[in-house]
């Protein structure tokens, strides 16, 4: 992926989190969202993409998603 898809998948999922239409398993929506971005994302924007996905555990109130490191 590129910056753009990146910061595109981001955006999406924030909405979809805001919306409240991430199922009803949050905790897989992060993982997936996980494997789908952080995995393909450029090396430089590896801090952001895991910064961003752990700000997203706090907006859905899930308890620490088992997400590596980064």
């Amino acid at each position: 992926m590129d910056r753009n898809e990146v910061m595109g998948r981001l955006a999406e999922a924030e909405t979809q989190i805001r919306d409240g239409q991430v199922g009803s398993n949050p905790e897989e929506f992060v993982e997936t969202l996980w494997a789908q971005v952080h995995q393909e994302a450029p090396e430089d924007m590896q801090d952001e993409v895991y910064t961003r996905l752990t700000a997203f555990v706090d907006l859905l109130g899930i308890g620490p998603v088992d997400l590596p490191e980064r």
